[in-house]
């Protein structure tokens, strides 16, 4: 048995990480206040956390690819299982009442974003502005809904309305 330095609750050593250098080989405060200390750490430098790991990422593209297609390739099912979930509540969302020249207009936006990345050479997304599957408000595959984005501008925007 060990006191906690933090919390001061006296708890099995088991309860504590290990560390060779200290007194009984094990951390002075608890695995339970390290934990809320790095949740409190982060909470307070979240925004460099992010801005770093965009900034890694960035510098590091190639790495960054192969890493998220070796993650793919080991988790297939779970890929497949996404994909189908985005298509079917795309498929929920596409109105029965749309004609014939609003779902012209939707594969219009399509054509328009591969025609960008024709021209630029940059990846481009087609985005709904109201999210067909987001947390507060769930919008349609509608054509007024649709707009042709950066993917790196449509990615940071996430599942969100309004940002």
């Amino acid at each position: 048995m060990k006191k906690c330095n933090k919390c001061n609750i006296e708890k099995p050593l088991t309860e504590f990480h290990k560390d060779k250098e200290c007194v009984l080989g094990v951390k002075n405060a608890c695995k339970a206040c390290k934990l809320e200390a790095k949740k409190e750490w982060y909470e307070n430098n979240k925004e460099e956390i992010v801005q770093k790991a965009r900034d890694y990422r960035k510098d590091n593209k190639d790495k960054t690819k192969q890493a998220r297609q070796k993650w793919d390739s080991l988790n297939v099912a779970k890929c497949r299982a996404k994909e189908a979930r985005r298509r079917a509540a795309k498929l929920q969302r596409t109105p029965k009442w749309l004609n014939s020249e609003d779902h012209l207009k939707i594969e219009e936006e399509y054509m328009m974003a591969k025609k960008l990345e024709a021209i630029t050479g940059d990846v481009y997304h087609v985005d709904h502005i109201v999210p067909l599957r987001g947390v507060n408000v769930s919008g349609l595959h509608v054509p007024w809904n649709l707009q042709v984005l950066e993917a790196s501008e449509n990615l940071s925007k996430g599942n969100r309305y309004g940002t």
